[in-house]
């Protein structure tokens, strides 16, 4: 399969980072956990969460965060001791049914700001926004959001976030909830005014699949388990196959191939360019991507792979070519 070489794209600005004062705040750390990516939403006035934690896995605390609906503010709100955030569309909010774009935006200082990843989400709703509260959860309607169900991670410690409701949509606060990894509770914690429960890890996992549940006590209500996986181990540098060094190419548009870990993001880097371009390894490594326009005369190729994890790996060596079309 082969991908055509695009300019700098999605995925290559969610590697990028911004640091002051030595705070460093990354995409790849920082992501909207609700509503999840074309996810379906029930309510207009659905609830956004997001976790906001710095390069090294740190929770960003007490930063103002910039809440974006399709590309419109609605609201800025704080994080709280694990980096997370959340809010309630209001009753002048509401969404209309379709799709819909959730974004935000840290600020670190003025002129300073970083956007984390953008969320997809659909509302297929009759209500206009949820109702006032109500007493017990019902698990239909809450859910652990990150890690979410199949997920694979590359913090060892990361946070565990999720979101109550009741029957009716309704936010359920003041709720105790028993956190468990694998079956064994690491933490009780308490639902906030907007439904949500957060708690990182102290304890660091090793790579490897776990299990995250949520007991709610008063309730007695079990959440959906969801299985993850660690993985803090980057790929090594991806091989080149094709072309072959000091070979000369007499064919356009220059095809650049070569083997990886399984499903890992590959990001070429033609004559030294700044951000590179993006294609995908297949079930079995495998990855090629097609470069048109290329001068005559000599090239010099280089790759880079970064895991379903998004640990990013060493910069291959350099495949010098000659291309005479």
């Amino acid at each position: 399969m082969i991908i055509k070489k695009y300019a700098l794209s999605a995925l290559v600005l969610s590697s990028i980072t911004s640091s002051v004062f030595g705070v460093s705040i990354s995409h790849l750390n920082s992501l909207i956990a609700a509503p999840a990516l074309a996810g379906t939403i029930m309510v207009r006035g659905p609830l956004v969460i997001g976790i906001v934690n710095d390069t090294a896995g740190r929770s960003i605390r007490n930063k103002a965060v910039s809440v974006y609906i399709d590309k419109r503010k609605v609201a800025t709100v704080p994080t709280n001791k694990y980096g997370v955030w959340s809010y309630i569309l209001n009753s002048e909010q509401t969404l209309q049914n379709g799709a819909h774009m959730v974004q935000a935006c840290v600020s670190l200082a003025p002129n300073n700001n970083i956007w984390t990843r953008a969320s997809l989400f659909y509302i297929e709703a009759s209500d206009t926004s949820r109702q006032v509260r109500s007493g017990n959860v019902s698990a239909a309607n809450s859910a652990i959001n990150f890690p979410f169900e199949g997920a694979v991670i590359n913090t060892a410690t990361p946070t565990i976030v999720g979101s109550l409701a009741a029957s009716n949509s309704s936010p359920v606060s003041g709720e105790s909830v028993q956190v468990k990894i694998n079956g064994v509770t690491v933490a009780t914690v308490t639902s906030d005014s907007n439904g949500v429960f957060s708690y990182q890890l102290n304890n660091a996992l090793d790579d490897g699949s776990y299990t995250v549940d949520a007991h709610c006590v008063q309730s007695n209500v079990d959440l959906t388990t969801n299985n993850f996986t660690v993985d803090t181990v980057a790929p090594a540098a991806p091989t080149i196959s094709l072309p072959v060094l000091n070979s000369t190419v007499t064919n356009s548009p220059v095809t650049i191939s070569g083997t990886t870990e399984t499903y890992a993001t590959i990001t070429t880097f033609m004559d030294g360019d700044t951000y590179g371009n993006i294609c995908y390894a297949d079930e079995n490594g495998n990855w090629a991507i097609e470069y048109e326009g290329l001068a005559n005369g000599l090239h010099s190729v280089t790759a880079q792979a970064a895991d379903l994890a998004e640990n990013a790996g060493p910069t291959s060596s350099a495949i010098a070519f000659t291309l005479s079309v």
